[in-house]
C-alpha cells in the first residue's frame, strides 16, 4: 500500500500531533499538578525541586500530510528512530535530595477518534551531564501498548533516578508502525508524557549508591525488553545436551526493579567487609527464600584464592568441591558480624554454551536458565564480569578480552566463574577472554555475597583510601 499518496489525499489523516508535557511532582509534604500547554521554545519550568526545558515551541509537533517526510508516516524501525516525530526535553533536580521517577505516555483526555497504541512505535534515549555511560537507549522501536500500564499511563521509563544537581536529557521518537493497516486513515493522534516523581529515599546501602551513581561509575543496564531472545539450538545447556534443539529464551520480567552495575577502569566501590578490602558488583533484583524479590547489593572480595572447581571433574555446582568450600569453610570463618550482613540468596548457575552474544543477551539467559542454588557464598557470573568492561551492546562475549583494560574485574590471571554447562565451567583466562573449560583444574577464585537489604553505608565514599563502611 502506497501510505503517501493515501496521506496527501484524506484530509482526515494524521495530520497534527501535540505532545504536551505534564508534570506531577510528589514532595516530602506537598503535592500539585503543573500542565504546561503554551511554553516558548527552550523555555524553562520549574516543577518542586526539577526544572524542566522544553526544546520544542508550545511543546508541538507539525505534521503535515503535504509532506512526503511527514514524521508520523508508518516507517521502519529504522526509519522511525531517525525520522519520526521528535520531541527532546530535559530534566534537572535542583533540589538538595535525590529524585525517584516514571516517565509516562498517555492519551490527552479530549482525543476523539484516537488511534489505538497498538499502531504507535516509540523509541526514548536519553543522556546526563554526569553520568559516564552517555547516549543510554531506554526504549528502541517499541509498540506503545506493549509498554507497562499504570491507570491509563504508559512508562516510557520508571524508577528512574535523577541526583542532586544532574541534568538528564530525552530524546522521544513517535511513528506509526510499519505494517499498519488502512485503518489508521481518519484516527487521530494526541500524547502526552508525563513525570510522575517523589524524593528518593537513600537510608539503605543501595538507595546511597544510586543517589551518587554519576561519580561513581554505577551504570544502569537499559533497554532489557529490546534484547532479541537467543534461540536454544548450540547457545542453552540447561537442558538435554548441548546443541540440542529447544524453545527460544525468553527475557525475564525485568519492570519489576531496575539493575545496576560498576564500570570502568577504576569505579569508586571499595566497601569494608569482614575486616578486609571487597568491591561492589553492583546493584541486583534477587529472589528471596521466600520467593519475593528485593533489591540487593553484591560485592566480591578483592583478594583471591587458588582451588579446583571440583576435584572429580563434575560440573554439578551443587555437588562440587568448591561449593562446599565457599559456604562451609569460607563462611564459617567470617565473623559474626560479616554473617549478619549476609543476605542468603538464589545464585544461578546455568549459562549458554556458545558465546557470540553479547553482555544483555549473557544476563537474560542466566537468568533463564533453571540451575540455581540458594547459598550464602558464590562467585560472579559471567555477566558480571562481561559488563564491569562497559555497557557496549556491540561487544560479543567471545571477544570480551577487548575490554579487558577498561575491565575493573579483570584478574590478569586465570579464574573461575558460577556458570556451568553440562560440558565444563566459565572461567576467565589469562588475557581476559572467557572459555569454558574441565572443572578440575586450580584457578584463582572470588568469593561473592549478597548483603541484606537493610544494609546501610554509614562512612566513606568508595575510593580504595576511603572504602565505604556498612552498617546494619
Amino acid at each position: 500500500m502506497n501510505y503517501k499518496k493515501i496521506f496527501k489525499r484524506e484530509t482526515k489523516v494524521i495530520a497534527y500531533v501535540v505532545i504536551c508535557l505534564t508534570l506531577i511532582v510528589i514532595g516530602t509534604s506537598y503535592a500539585f499538578l503543573l500542565q504546561v500547554e503554551d511554553n516558548t521554545t527552550n523555555q524553562v519550568v520549574s516543577a518542586g525541586n526539577l526544572d524542566i526545558t522544553y526544546t520544542q515551541k508550545n511543546g508541538s509537533i507539525n505534521a503535515s500530510t503535504d509532506d512526503d517526510t511527514n514524521c508520523l508516516m508508518p516507517k521502519s524501525d529504522a526509519d522511525g528512530a531517525s525520522s519520526g516525530c521528535n520531541i527532546q526535553f530535559s530534566i534537572k533536580n535542583t533540589g538538595s535530595l535525590p529524585m525517584q521517577y516514571d516517565l509516562l505516555i498517555f492519551d490527552t483526555e479530549n482525543t476523539a477518534n484516537a488511534l489505538d497504541h497498538s499502531n504507535i512505535k516509540v523509541t526514548l534515549n536519553k543522556s546526563s551531564d554526569k553520568n559516564l555511560n552517555q547516549n543510554i537507549s531506554v526504549l528502541n522501536a517499541k509498540v506503545l501498548n506493549t509498554l507497562t500500564q499504570s491507570s491509563t499511563k504508559r512508562k516510557l521509563e520508571s524508577q528512574a533516578i535523577i541526583a542532586v544537581g544532574e541534568t538528564v536529557t530525552y530524546s522521544l521518537r513517535v511513528w506509526i508502525k510499519e505494517d499498519a493497516e488502512d485503518t489508521i486513515i481518519g484516527k487521530n493522534v494526541a500524547l502526552k508524557v508525563g513525570v510522575e516523581g517523589s524524593v528518593y529515599e537513600t537510608g539503605t546501602a543501595a538507595a546511597s549508591l544510586l543517589s551518587r551513581m554519576n561519580e561513581g561509575g554505577l551504570a544502569e543496564i537499559t533497554d532489557l525488553n529490546a534484547v532479541s531472545p537467543v534461540n536454544a539450538i548450540n547457545t542453552m545447556s540447561i537442558m538435554g545436551t548441548p546443541g540440542e534443539t529447544g524453545p527460544s529464551v525468553e527475557s525475564p520480567s525485568v519492570e519489576s526493579a531496575k539493575e545496576y552495575r560498576y564500570i570502568g577502569s577504576e569505579p569508586k566501590n571499595y566497601v569494608q567487609f569482614n575486616g578486609e578490602t571487597w568491591r561492589i558488583l553492583g546493584i541486583y533484583n534477587v529472589k528471596q527464600e521466600d520467593g519475593s524479590e528485593n533489591s540487593r547489593i553484591k560485592i566480591i572480595r578483592e583478594k583471591s584464592e587458588t582451588m579446583a572447581f571440583d576435584t572429580s571433574g563434575g560440573v554439578d555446582f551443587n555437588n562440587s568441591t568448591i561449593k562446599a568450600y565457599l559456604n562451609d569453610t569460607f563462611y564459617s570463618s567470617l565473623s559474626d558480624t560479616a554473617k549478619q550482613q549476609i543476605a542468603p540468596s538464589t545464585y544461578k548457575l546455568g549459562g549458554p554454551t556458545a558465546l557470540d552474544i553479547n553482555s544483555k543477551q549473557l544476563y537474560l539467559q542466566e537468568q533463564a536458565s533453571d540451575k540455581n542454588a540458594i547459598m550464602n557464598v558464590g562467585l560472579m557470573n559471567a555477566s558480571d564480569y562481561t559488563f564491569a568492561g562497559g555497557m557496549d551492546d556491540s561487544v560479543l562475549v567471545n571477544n570480551i578480552s577487548s575490554k579487558a583494560t577498561t575491565n575493573w574485574l579483570f584478574p590478569k590471571a586465570n579464574e573461575w566463574l558460577l556458570d556451568g554447562t553440562d560440558s565444563g565451567i566459565y572461567s576467565i583466562k589469562e588475557d581476559g577472554s572467557i572459555s569454558i573449560e574441565g572443572s578440575n583444574t586450580e584457578k584463582n577464585i572470588r568469593p561473592v555475597v549478597y548483603l541484606d537489604s537493610n544494609i546501610k553505608i554509614s562512612d566513606g565514599d568508595g575510593t580504595a583510601n576511603n572504602p565505604y563502611i556498612l552498617e546494619k
